[in-house]
């Protein structure tokens, strides 16, 4: 092992064969650093951490971290206590993250041009990965499933919610008519759902699985889309209901409480005003005005 000049490590820790503690590095108590691992200069390691072999970490730590083997993390970051990381994952964020107590990161979950600002569930290889000019951001309690990407500048408000496989774009650079794609505290965006670049979700909007959301869609506090259904770009569905398997075409104007229902096809601008109702199987014919009266 190497331990450099300036290290300090609690009673009761381990360094096992071949690991490198770096200057200025600080072990707490009872913690156990793994075959091979490495441990920036300046990191501090909380009381009761365990971390795997061969894994590389470059920050602030809390007490009972557990890192698997072959994990990165990596930038500086400050991380709460009972971190539980997997196998092979991938953090490479700057000093501006906070991760929050009891982050979970599962085996090959992957985190860069990005910065996190609180607590985050992250399943087996989901992606997060921002724009090189334009980071994404992540807020607190935001839970992302097995195998989903974020790329792109995307902005994830609290209590946000990401399905398995759901794959959500933003901009991957910075210009005057790219928009981040951004969603709302407390939304959700089931499995297997795509959401396109610039889309902005409204507080509690829900994307149903399999459905897609185009460029620049808006959507209103409370929105509600069915699964298999399809929105096209530059549509505004402001606090309405979309039913399963819907095609809403491209500029679309959905009124507050209007609702779509199952299968319908609505065509290109194309106008629901608040609290009409188009029935299931419906179809709204290209630049139409449908009014509650019309009901």
């Amino acid at each position: 092992m190497t331990i450099d000049e300036g290290a300090t490590v609690g009673e009761g820790s381990e360094i096992e064969d071949r690991a490198k503690v770096r200057h200025l590095v600080r072990i707490g108590e009872q913690a156990t650093i793994g075959k091979s691992a490495e441990l920036q200069a300046g990191t501090v390691i909380g009381d009761g951490s365990s971390i795997g072999s061969r894994s590389r970490l470059e920050g602030t730590f809390g007490d009972e971290l557990k890192v698997g083997t072959r994990s990165r993390l990596l930038g500086g970051a400050t991380w709460g206590h009972s971190a539980e990381i997997g196998e092979g994952v991938r953090v490479q964020v700057d000093q501006r993250s906070r991760f929050a107590d009891g982050t979970d990161l599962a085996d090959k979950a992957s985190i860069s041009d990005s910065y996190v600002r609180g607590e985050l569930s992250m399943g087996d290889g989901a992606t997060v990965a921002g724009g090189k000019e334009s980071l994404s951001m992540l807020g607190d309690g935001v839970a992302i499933g097995a195998g989903a990407s974020l790329n792109g500048a995307i902005r994830v408000r609290d209590g946000v919610e990401v399905g398995e496989s759901a794959q959500l774009e933003g901009p991957a650079r910075r210009n005057p008519e790219s928009l981040p794609t951004e969603l709302d505290a407390d939304c959700e965006v089931l499995d297997r759902a795509r959401i396109q670049p610039g889309a902005r979700l409204g507080e509690r909007t829900l994307v149903g699985s399999s459905t897609e959301v185009g460029t620049q869609v808006v959507t209103g506090a409370g929105t509600e889309i069915g699964s298999r259904a399809a929105v096209g770009d530059f549509s505004r569905l402001n606090g309405s209901v979309i039913g399963d398997g819907a095609l809403i075409g491209h500029g679309v104007d959905t009124g507050h409480a209007a609702h779509v229902g199952e299968g319908v096809v609505v065509e290109d601008n194309a106008v629901i005003e608040p609290y009409a109702r188009v029935e299931d199987e419906g179809y709204v014919p290209r630049g139409s005005v449908i009014c509650e009266s019309e009901a």
